[in-house]
């Protein structure tokens, strides 16, 4: 499986930049994590605010 990077422009990322993958991880250790033990039925779009579906 390979990682395919994006090819959009930032210029059509509200917040003006494409994420990197230590802010992916961000989200995915505390998903993994006791913090997020009442956590349930949640969608998290980390895209900066540009809707990807």
């Amino acid at each position: 499986m390979s990682c395919r990077v994006p090819t959009s422009s930032p210029s059509v990322i509200p917040i003006g930049r494409t994420g990197t993958i230590d802010e992916v991880a961000a989200v995915v250790h505390y998903l993994a994590s006791p913090e997020a033990s009442f956590t349930t039925g949640q969608c998290y779009d980390i895209s900066g605010g540009r809707a990807t579906y």
